[in-house]
């Protein structure tokens, strides 16, 4: 149910950016503060519920000595990569990043395309909070401003340039574990 929700949440994000002409972290921090608000009034404000043992592997367990976590991470990962490099989306999705305007001059369907990158955050956005609702053991609201100056921070630490363009998907994984390893060594 979650991934469907937030391919909801990004592509009525989506719509407003492409459609309505929205700026696009405006449109992204204003659906965040909507979902939020959302889901503070279905939980009434306090964490709800409890996460099955199954699902707890998948943020908590091992295999071998190798985080479950960080498989799940990396197949992401892989995933991604498969999509940007070897799909005409990922060709599109590149294009449409460092020149809208030569992309829609090309052929590409640039507001299908942009729609469709919003869709794919959200998804990404709804794994990554099952995943961590998983680790906590509890979904719970605290923790989203904290997540999303760091999810910001680790797309540009190693990803696209903020002008556009450019970037690639391992660039930003690994901005992810630098931004990790660096949040995990101050708070020692």
């Amino acid at each position: 149910f979650s991934p469907v929700l937030g391919a909801l949440v990004g592509a009525i994000t989506g719509f407003v950016v492409t459609r309505m002409r929205g700026a696009p972290v405006i449109a992204t921090l204003g659906m965040s503060s909507l979902a939020l608000g959302a889901a503070l009034v279905a939980s009434v404000g306090a964490p709800r519920g409890n996460i099955p043992d199954q699902m707890r592997f998948w943020a908590t367990g091992f295999f071998g000595p190798i985080p479950a976590a960080a498989v799940v991470w990396f197949l992401f990962i892989l995933l991604m990569v498969f999509i940007v490099r070897r799909t005409i989306w990922g060709s599109y999705l590149f294009a449409v990043g460092a020149n809208p305007v030569s992309s829609f001059a090309s052929g590409v369907r640039v507001q299908m395309v942009t729609l469709l990158a919003y869709v794919a955050s959200g998804v990404s956005a709804a794994i990554a909070g099952l995943v961590l609702a998983a680790y906590i053991g509890v979904g719970t609201l605290k923790l989203v401003d904290d997540y999303m100056l760091h999810s910001i921070a680790a797309a540009f630490l190693r990803g696209p340039p903020f002008a556009g363009g450019g970037g690639s998907m391992l660039g930003t994984g690994a901005g992810a574990c630098c931004r990790l390893s660096c949040v995990r060594l101050l708070s020692v």
